[in-house]
């Protein structure tokens, strides 16, 4: 966690360094207004750990102003960056000589930002259909699958009235949630427990823990998940009917030393599963006993280009990857989330709630 923060502020802090250099380059700034910038800079740094503070102290009104301001600044200056680096090289390719390298910029920023702001509210229906021979042939079982969905300091009860809304229209068997449900202060966001009973799933609520519950500390996390309605799946299975069943493992944030074979190889291999796994990578070990991996944590960069830089640590593409083991195959499926991290906004990235249709076939 500590080496985490450290490259975080150092990095952020970079983008800070780089924004004043590209002012100071652009205009002629007065002593006083050099210090305020620097002042400023400083605070917008740090706002992510200022918010944090915050919330511990249970100040939620200052943390959430706080969060707005410095998170919007934080997809701000990055879009910034961004911009510039495209620009130089366009004035390099000697394309663009005569724009002005920080207004420019800046103004195409302040475009994405207030765009952003309304992609992230914007939920995207996917849907997708999955035959299998495990299941009757015509019997469908429908997965509603919600991730990353950061309850906390700014992701609220409108937004969760939204997706609960767009989850019923779905008509789902089962809900999962494949992790990231919640990232904030419990007294803060308990009160949202009762709007999760408002979905209408028959076979149940399933979830699984992701990186930021353990953030926000395992203990709150498990007993809002619990009052939510959700049955829970730390490193177990469930079998929900004949020939179909549920595994979830928690985050390896929270357990690095899971043995993912062991957990799935006494499932009847006759049977579907569909496993739950916060990060979108598949174990070797694992492979060859599920049959459809549902995954979350990227957000597909949320805001383009970091999906770019994404990608790098993580090469399974949001949405279905087909995986292959000898003649066999199976699937995982990446979400785009649900919610958003830090910035309230998303930027080539729209948040989803997924259909899964599993449905039988004749062998």
């Amino acid at each position: 966690m500590y080496l985490f923060l450290s490259v975080f502020f150092l990095l952020y802090g970079s983008l800070h360094s780089y924004f004043y250099f590209r002012l100071r380059s652009a205009y002629t700034l007065p002593f006083n207004a050099k210090l305020l910038t620097i002042f400023l800079l400083l605070i917008f740094t740090f706002a992510p750990l200022f918010i944090r503070i915050l919330e511990r102290m249970e100040l939620f009104i200052p943390a959430r102003i706080l969060a707005y301001l410095g998170y919007t600044w934080m997809a701000f200056v990055f879009m910034f960056f961004s911009n510039s680096l495209i620009l130089e090289i366009i004035k390099f390719a000697g394309l663009a000589r005569q724009i002005n390298s920080f207004l420019f910029p800046a103004f195409i920023a302040f475009v994405m930002v207030c765009y952003g702001f309304f992609e992230a509210k914007n939920i995207k229906i996917e849907k997708i259909i999955i035959t299998t021979p495990k299941l009757k042939a015509g019997e469908t079982i429908r997965v509603a699958q919600i991730s990353d969905l950061h309850l906390g300091i700014m992701i609220k009860d409108w937004f969760l009235n939204k997706v609960i809304e767009r989850v019923n229209e779905l008509k789902p068997d089962i809900l999962v949630s494949t992790g990231d449900l919640v990232d904030g202060h419990s007294n803060d966001i308990n009160y949202l427990t009762d709007f999760f009973h408002k979905i209408e799933a028959g076979y149940g609520r399933f979830a699984i823990l992701g990186n930021h519950e353990f953030y926000v500390g395992i203990k709150n996390s498990l007993s809002f998940l619990e009052k939510s309605g959700f049955r829970i799946l730390r490193n177990e299975y469930v079998k929900i009917k004949d020939n179909f069943y549920i595994a979830g493992i928690d985050d390896d944030t929270i357990n690095k030393n899971i043995d993912e074979r062991a957990l799935l190889k006494d499932i009847d291999r006759n049977s579907f599963v569909l496993y739950c796994k916060h990060k979108p990578r598949i174990s070797k070990d694992a492979k060859g006993f599920f049959d459809l991996q549902l995954s979350g944590h990227t957000h597909n960069g949320q805001i383009f280009p970091f999906t770019l830089i994404v990608m790098i640590f993580f090469p399974a593409k949001s949405g279905l990857t087909e995986i292959r083991w000898g003649d066999n195959i199976s699937y995982l499926y990446t979400s785009r989330g649900t919610g958003t991290w830090g910035p309230p906004i998303r930027f080539l990235s729209r948040p989803e709630v997924t259909l899964i249709e599993i449905t039988g076939k004749s062998h």
